[in-house]
């Protein structure tokens, strides 16, 4: 998906479900931090969670970067960091894809090396070009060493760990398939236009473990989300790739109202009008990098 498709005002406004407690507690519950700890969170979006105290856990000297795809993203989260005056952590925020992790976080890297533990919340599914790719990045930033001047800020730390939450086997089901199927009818392939890598828990532990991450804990957890501004503004938000492939607004609102019209059965309260996806299958992960040997 193009990087300039994601607006961040849209984004918090339709989607602000994805920084809420209720979602992003489970997997904040698997951090493990420690103090003088370096976190980067993969693809942070507007940064409410890279600046949240949640993140810290209340640890002193931990530097926390935030990295997102989305210029328009980062913006936002650097200006909500100075708006808000942040956690009580360093944090600092870049444009980098997920895919090419150690190009675009090379600056961050000379002057400060790797990092202690990669967090990402509701974001991988979106790498879908090359999933292997944004591992692979994830374990070189792991494996990086913390330059001889901050090594009092690592000195309690011996595992380095990649956490993270992503939307997972059956996620979406039903309005993927929708969208899929409403761009077959036009003559588009709808599946070579979906964006998502939506793996099995089994098909990513796999891939985590090709790149010898050890593998703590990996689990498909079920999540039902209401949706306050209405399905169609869910699919405008999330599906602009696809529906940049029709040839006008016109073509694009006719498909937006076709889907809404397919999911109206099984995702609109008759009584009250809430609409709900079903996102039955969000995998959270926690893997171990290696555990370093006692000095």
């Amino acid at each position: 998906m193009d990087a300039k498709a994601w607006k961040a005002q849209d984004y918090r406004r339709v989607a602000n479900f994805v920084y809420s407690s209720q979602a992003t507690a489970p997997v904040l519950a698997l951090l493990d931090v420690s103090p003088g700890d370096r976190i980067l969170d993969l693809g942070c979006g507007t940064g409410e969670l890279t600046i949240s105290p949640d993140l810290t856990k209340g640890c002193e000297g931990v530097s926390i970067v935030g990295s997102d795809y989305s210029p328009d993203m980062i913006a936002k989260a650097i200006s909500l960091g100075r708006t808000t005056g942040g956690s009580a952590a360093d944090v600092r925020f870049y444009v980098a894809d997920g895919h090419e992790l150690v190009r675009d976080l090379s600056k961050e890297i000379e002057q400060y090396g790797g990092f202690d533990t990669v967090f990402t919340n509701a974001a991988l599914h979106w790498m879908k070009r090359d999933p292997l790719a944004v591992i692979k990045g994830v374990r070189a930033l792991l494996n990086m060493s913390i330059p001889a001047s901050m090594a009092r800020r690592t000195r309690q730390r011996r595992i380095k760990t990649f956490v993270g939450e992503m939307g997972g086997f059956l996620n979406m089901i039903g309005v993927r398939s929708a969208l899929v199927n409403a761009l077959n009818r036009r003559g588009i392939d709808g599946n070579a236009a979906d964006p998502w890598f939506f793996p099995s828990p089994t098909s990513y532990k796999r891939l985590l473990e090709s790149e010898n991450f050890r593998v703590v804990s990996i689990e498909h957890v079920p999540r039902i989300t209401p949706l306050p501004e209405g399905l169609a503004a869910w699919i405008k938000l999330f599906a602009p790739g696809q529906l940049a492939h029709l040839a006008s607004d016109d073509d694009r609102e006719q498909v937006v109202q076709e889907i809404c019209e397919a999911l109206r059965p099984d995702c609109q309260d008759p009584e009250t009008g809430e609409w709900t996806v079903i996102l039955t299958a969000r995998s959270l992960w926690r893997v171990h990098a290696w555990e370093r040997q006692q000095k």
